[in-house]
């Protein structure tokens, strides 16, 4: 898997108002059918977006930096 070139794992073009609309709306929907995995990875991607630092997520998640990672 290849890096962007600002070095992050999401672009900013990437996060737009429907984009965050869709997230949150998959983040309720896993939370709502007991998905944990995918509430997992639904959290993940927004605490990133929001600022968190991938080792912060992992910690909060119980996962590890690598699960994070190829989440992102």
């Amino acid at each position: 898997m290849a890096r962007s070139k600002t070095g992050e794992a999401i672009s900013a073009a990437r996060r737009t108002t429907a984009s965050l609309k869709r997230l949150h709306a998959f983040i309720a929907d896993a939370e709502r059918r007991g998905g944990l995995l995918e509430w997992q990875r639904g959290r993940a991607v927004l605490g990133y977006i929001q600022g968190k630092r991938v080792i912060e997520l992992a910690a909060e998640l119980g996962k590890t930096r690598g699960a994070l990672n190829r989440w992102l």
